[in-house]
C-alpha cells in the first residue's frame, strides 16, 4: 500500500479552467481500487476545496500547507495552529500598513475588511470562493494559515517583529504560518503514526509550497507546469496538467496502466 500525497491547484485541478481532467479522476479511482491511500495535500483549507474531495472519493485532506490532517472532512486527526497572540499581533501590523490578509481555520476563510482588489484577484486566479468579511471576527484559537496579499515585499518592521514565516505563493502574495516546514509536516506525521515506510510515500505537486514534501517523499514527482525550483528536487518530472501529467506520472512508476 502506498500513501500518495497530491497537491490540488495545478496538480489535480487545472487552475486556468477550474476543472479536474478526466484522466486524473480515472487515475485516482484506479489507485484507490488497488488499495492505495490518496491524500489531498494543499494550501487550501477544507472549506475552499468545496465538494471536490467527495467527487474524487477522497476523505483524507491535509490543508493549510500541512497544518492539519482530516480523515473524514470534518474532524481533525492532527492539528498545529498558529499561536493566538502571533495572529493578533500580525493582524494589527498589517492593518496599520493597509495590507490585505485572509485567515484560515479548517472550515472557514475570513477577513475583517478589504483595502484593495488583491483578495478578489487571488480568488479569481485560483478559481475559489471569496472570503467572508466579518469585521468583528476574533476567534484566533484555530488559525492554521494567514494569506497576505502584496506584490511587493513585506515591510521589514513587520517581518522583524513576527515569529511567523512568509512564503511567496504567487505574485499575489504570501502564505504565512508558523515555522519553516510546510506540507512535509503531514508526511512526517503520517509516516510516524501509521508506521509507513519512506519508500511507500509518494508526493506530487507543482508549487513552491510543494518542494518540502517532494523532497521528503520516498518518490517525489513534479508536474510539467511546475517551476524549475520544484523540478530540480523531484525524482521525476511528468507532463503538464493539460497533457495528462497526473496520469502519466503514475503510469511511469507502474501504479496504473
Amino acid at each position: 500500500m502506498k500513501y500518495i500525497f497530491v497537491d490540488f491547484d495545478g496538480t489535480i485541478m487545472n487552475s486556468h479552467t477550474g476543472q479536474i481532467p478526466h484522466s486524473t479522476y480515472d487515475t485516482i479511482k484506479e489507485l484507490q481500487n488497488q488499495g492505495h491511500q490518496v491524500i489531498i495535500t494543499t494550501g487550501r483549507n477544507i472549506y475552499l476545496l468545496e465538494d471536490f474531495p467527495k467527487r474524487l472519493n477522497i476523505s483524507w485532506v491535509s490543508g493549510s500547507n500541512g497544518r492539519f490532517l482530516s480523515k473524514d472532512l470534518v474532524t481533525l486527526d492532527y492539528e498545529d495552529p498558529i499561536p493566538k497572540q502571533a495572529v493578533a499581533d500580525l493582524i494589527k501590523d498589517l492593518k496599520a500598513h493597509r495590507i490585505d490578509y485572509v485567515l484560515s481555520t479548517h472550515n472557514a476563510y475570513v477577513t475583517h475588511q478589504k483595502f484593495g482588489p488583491s483578495i478578489d484577484l487571488f480568488s479569481e486566479h485560483f478559481k475559489m470562493q471569496y472570503p467572508q468579511i466579518m469585521e468583528n471576527f476574533d476567534d484566533y484559537d484555530h488559525i492554521f494559515q494567514i494569506n497576505v496579499f502584496s506584490d511587493q515585499e513585506i515591510p521589514k518592521e513587520i517581518l522583524n517583529k513576527t515569529p511567523l514565516s512568509f512564503l511567496r505563493a504567487s505574485h499575489h502574495g504570501f502564505d504565512v504560518t508558523m515555522g519553516n516546514a510546510l506540507k512535509e509536516k503531514t508526511l512526517e506525521y503520517v509516516r510516524s503514526k501509521y508506521d509507513v515506510k519512506l519508500e511507500d510515500i509518494i508526493a506530487i505537486g507543482d508549487g513552491l509550497n510543494d518542494i518540502g514534501m517532494i523532497q521528503y517523499a520516498g518518490f517525489g514527482i513534479a508536474m510539467g507546469n511546475a517551476s524549475n525550483e520544484v523540478k530540480t528536487v523531484a525524482n521525476y518530472v511528468t507532463e503538464n496538467i493539460e497533457n495528462e501529467g497526473f496520469y502519466q506520472a503514475f503510469k511511469y512508476i507502474g501504479l496504473v496502466k
